[in-house]
């Protein structure tokens, strides 16, 4: 991924960019790119969870449909060990409650690419820490284009921002 998808998924972007390619063109190659994650996650879903210090919840924002990080983000979690349910793109913050019926403790993480785009990334994780992280252990974990916009005086503790996803996992 870190060698051959990550860079062409750049010069992807560079190409798109200048219009030398059509958005059928990246996403076709983008397919291509999920379907070998989806392949390999699967292969190790199987496998014993190793580490149970942390349940990870993988979502996207909703109208947010920019899943490739995240589904790579769920691949490097279930291959460290870790229980990781990953929701999907377009989810609105309420259903993550849904969660929370069935799993007390949770460590949510988002990919913010192009959402929140009507609100403010701040009145988003304000949305996301009074409906879901008030009065709990939960946590918020996001990365993204978008995560530059958030202010860090409005991040709390119970929000953490990344800045890539080997980050991410160093804190593991």
């Amino acid at each position: 991924v870190k060698k051959i998808f990550i860079p062409l998924l750049n010069e992807i972007g560079l190409l798109w960019q200048v219009s030398s390619i059509t958005p059928a063109h990246e996403h076709f190659i983008t397919n291509l790119i999920r379907q070998k994650i989806y392949t390999n996650t699967e292969s190790i879903q199987l496998s014993e969870v190793s580490n149970n210090s942390r349940l990870f919840v993988l979502y996207l924002p909703l109208n947010e449909i920019h899943e490739l990080g995240l589904l790579y983000l769920h691949y490097e979690l279930l291959l460290h060990g870790y229980k990781s349910i990953y929701l999907g793109q377009s989810v609105p913050v309420s259903n993550l409650n849904d969660v929370l019926k069935v799993h007390e403790t949770c460590c949510f993480v988002s990919y913010l690419t192009v959402e929140p785009s009507k609100i403010s990334v701040e009145a988003y994780i304000d949305t996301v820490s009074n409906e879901v992280l008030k009065n709990t252990n939960n946590e918020l974990w996001l990365l993204g284009q978008k995560v530059t916009e958030a202010s860090s005086t409005v991040l709390e503790s119970k929000v953490k921002t990344f800045a890539t996803i080997d980050d991410l996992l160093k804190l593991l």
